[in-house]
């Protein structure tokens, strides 16, 4: 490989220095081999801090200048080379390269004071996060006997999200939301264009850390989606919901709606809702009165008493649209919260972990997303499920479930919604 046979990011000025802001703002050209002009970067830099924790937001915007094409490839876009601190310790023989570009091979690595390590936010660690999909990642270790970290994390609205990473333990730490064939072995393959004129945003946020352990539910608050939640209940009514009797028949149908003079399922008591089995047992469901394409639902809820068969419905409930379920299957006659339910297909797949992280006479908390026909399930904080359904629906509201045929109360309290 050698320079002369890439195009290259040619700086041209710098736009603006806010110190009132923290920003710098920077214009770039990217060129072929030949220096030809195919894209137009804006890019804008803030920086600031929270506590112990530094915080650099980078927004790139690309406009083409000429049809260009981004071939799927796992070399990055947003990445740091790291100090030898904070490479995963190795015995491999490795190659190190100068500022000259000149190699030196070295057989032996000396790991002394090296001892970092990869975290991702599906819980992943060390060389496991390499090539996986996730919404941030960690890199941490310690030097002279401190903490410290760096953390990338992504946004919901970039290109290929959540974004592979190439998470190498020699110190290369790198989101790569354009490549894709690789880490999945040839299962995706991405090739994302721009045509002339047309333009994409690459939002990233890193995290510098130092002087205690920087923890998963810390890092969550750091995270693009936790400004993007939009309280759908908050204990006092339910003005942003509509109730129906039904679940619907056929895709994108929702039948039924039921006066709230007529509802004898959903309560407010205490900031709590309370959803329970009327006497005949017709079961019900609660949805939003708003639809969404992209979005994440967090909720929490606490089993009280009976067969427990609720769940959440993903933009609607017929075979193009998963439920999450909560509580037991009525077909397989056991708990498979966090799973998905697909009308007509069953269970395609069962989560993870839930077994130990459900807690079954206290509050639990669930998070549910939605990324075109790709679903993702968090449990108590824990990552425990991924989807894809192949001809699911792109668009529709969410629903909270009450079954029919059951004698059942559950709570629910604190549903927000993030839509992308």
């Amino acid at each position: 490989e050698k320079i002369e046979n890439y195009g290259k990011i040619v700086h041209s000025e710098i736009v603006d220095i806010s110190e009132e802001n923290g920003s710098i703002e920077t214009k770039s050209e990217w060129q072929t081999i030949n220096g030809d002009p195919i894209l137009e970067e804006t890019t804008v830099f803030v920086f600031s801090q929270k506590g112990d924790t530094r915080i650099i937001d980078r927004r790139t915007n690309l406009v083409a200048i000429t049809d260009v094409s981004f071939d799927d490839n796992k070399e990055g876009v947003f990445g740091v080379r790291v100090t030898r601190a904070m490479e995963l310790p190795s015995k491999k023989p490795a190659i190190f390269v100068d500022a000259q570009g000149n190699p030196t091979e070295v057989k032996v690595l000396d790991n002394t004071g090296v001892n970092g390590n990869y975290l991702s936010s599906r819980g992943l660690e060390g060389n496991e996060v390499w090539g996986t999909r996730s919404e941030w990642v960690k890199l941490y270790s310690s030097m002279d006997d401190e903490p410290v970290s760096i953390t990338i994390i992504d946004h919901p609205n970039n290109v290929g999200y959540p974004t592979y990473w190439h998470a190498r333990d020699y110190g290369l730490f790198s989101a790569n939301p354009l490549g894709q064939k690789v880490f999945s072995k040839g299962e995706e393959v991405l090739n994302f264009s721009l045509n002339k004129g047309e333009s994409t945003t690459f939002n990233h946020r890193m995290l510098i850390h130092s002087g205690s352990v920087l923890k998963a539910e810390k890092i969550k608050e750091f995270t693009f989606t936790e400004d993007m939640y939009k309280s759908y209940f908050d204990g006092s009514d339910l003005s942003n919901w509509i109730i129906k009797t039904r679940r619907g028949e056929k895709k994108g149908t929702i039948v039924s709606e039921v006066n709230n003079n007529d509802n004898i399922w959903w309560s407010i008591e205490d900031g709590n809702l309370r959803v329970k089995s009327g006497p005949e047992e017709k079961g019900s469901t609660l949805w939003t009165r708003d639809e969404f394409k992209n979005f994440r639902v967090r909720l929490k809820f606490k089993f009280v008493d009976g067969n427990i068969d609720s769940g959440v419905f993903m933009r609607g409930s017929d075979e193009f649209n998963p439920q999450i379920q909560i509580g037991v299957s009525g077909s397989l006659k056991r708990d498979m919260t966090g799973s998905p339910y697909i009308p007509k297909k069953g269970y395609p797949k069962e989560a993870i972990k839930v077994a130990d992280l459900l807690k079954m006479e206290d509050w639990n908390q669930m998070e549910a997303e939605a990324i075109e026909n790709k679903y993702r399930v968090w449990f108590n904080g824990v990552f425990v499920m991924d989807y894809e359904l192949e001809e699911g629906n792109l668009n529709g509201p969410v629903g909270i479930q009450l079954h029919s045929n059951r004698n059942m109360e559950i709570l629910y309290k604190d549903i927000d919604i993030a839509s992308f």
